[in-house]
């Protein structure tokens, strides 16, 4: 082995490229396990003016004919890594493993998750955007939100093609679904449907839109989300049966909960997977909204029949909203009623009351004349 290693100097000197290539696959083949390959790697690639090439062309041999995990993992972590010459390489010896990891899509993910793609100089965007998208696709398979979230944010939006676009932005959905931001997931649809032009795109925003809440948000998305019904609503490329839906979580009308079953008949040919409950929530909270536009207060009994909830559902669902501070009002359980705050109606209100006030006087004293 010595006698190779130094034949191997001096054809790296002379800068003699075939001779050199030659003798460093003896010195490979002359390895008796896979730990004296890993040395040897090591020991040729640290030697003085390299070429770099040869050991290109020396680890793609080594590949090729060495397919074992556990192997190919050290190969990777001792003698690829950090090689910006063998960036290429780097990645093509990963994705193999997670392939032959099959459905195993933890140790998948732990082998490809920390590999900086994103740094990577010698390989193409397309490439570079792949690995990340399938670094973000496993992440989010295994709930890991946060490094999802991560993950996209290296990806070069502006560097992306359309059909990249489409890709990167229908994963950006998902991750918004799995951290329940539907409104933000409702806006992307409507950014994914300047791409990709279609109903579906705006039908399934507008499904996401409606079932959007604070409280499963966890945060105030009140005049976001009217703004954003209100788009969905005017969309010439909706469907005409999901434009309707969004025009009614949009109105001043109480909706009924028979609104859930009639929306998952109607969203049925664009998804299948329609969250029941998501929807409930989206309407009591459009009613109560309603309901505190227009009244001051209210008996609890009212609320109860105009809801269409039990009263402990509605007095735990007005104390998480007032604690949550998405609304100011107060519940007064020994009066039985619900504060909703004082109106301030605007002066076209007012004279439309004022008038209604004077032809009710009118009415009266003209009864009074007969």
């Amino acid at each position: 082995m010595d006698k190779l290693f130094d034949l191997e100097r001096q054809a790296r000197m002379a800068g003699e490229i075939k001779n050199l290539e030659e003798i460093q696959s003896k010195i490979i083949e002359s390895c008796n396990s896979e730990e004296e390959v890993v040395s040897s790697l090591r020991a040729l690639i640290s030697k003085r003016r390299q070429d770099h090439s040869s050991i290109k062309k020396l680890i793609s041999s080594v590949f090729a004919k060495n397919k074992s995990i556990e192997f190919l993992k050290i190969l990777l972590e001792k003698v690829v890594e950090g090689k910006i010459y063998l960036e290429d390489e780097r990645i093509s010896i990963a994705e193999h493993i997670k392939n032959s990891l099959g459905n195993d899509i933890a140790q998948g993910y732990s082998v490809i998750k920390n590999i900086p793609v994103e740094t990577f100089t010698t390989i193409s965007d397309k490439r570079r955007n792949a690995f990340l998208f399938e670094q973000f696709r496993l992440a989010l398979l295994l709930k890991k939100f946060e490094e999802a979230e991560m993950i996209m944010k290296k990806v070069r939006k502006g560097y992306l093609k359309d059909d990249e676009k489409v890709v990167y932005l229908n994963y950006c959905i998902l991750l918004k679904i799995g951290q329940k931001s539907f409104l933000d997931g409702s806006s992307l649809y409507l950014e994914l449907n300047e791409i990709d032009e279609c109903t579906r795109n705006v039908a399934m925003g507008s499904i996401l839109c409606i079932m959007s809440s604070c409280l499963v948000e966890g945060k105030n998305i009140i005049e976001e989300k009217l703004e954003m019904l209100n788009k969905f609503g005017n969309s010439k490329d909706n469907d005409e049966v999901i434009r309707t839906f969004t025009k009614r979580f949009s109105s001043d009308f109480i909706i009924g909960f028979e609104t859930v079953e009639q929306l998952e008949t109607a969203s049925s040919k664009f998804t299948d997977n329609l969250d029941r409950s998501l929807i409930c929530k989206a309407i009591i909270e459009h009613n109560f909204f309603v309901i505190s536009k227009f009244f001051s207060t209210m008996k609890i009994q009212q609320l109860v029949e105009v809801m269409q909830l039990e009263e402990e559902d509605i007095i735990e669902f007005i104390s998480d909203m007032v604690n949550e501070k998405y609304c100011n009002a107060k519940i007064n359980q020994q009066s039985n009623y619900v504060s909703f705050g004082e109106k301030r109606w605007n002066s076209s209100v007012d004279n439309v009351l004022d008038k209604i006030v004077l032809a009710t006087h009118l009415i009266h004293k003209d009864s009074i004349g007969n």
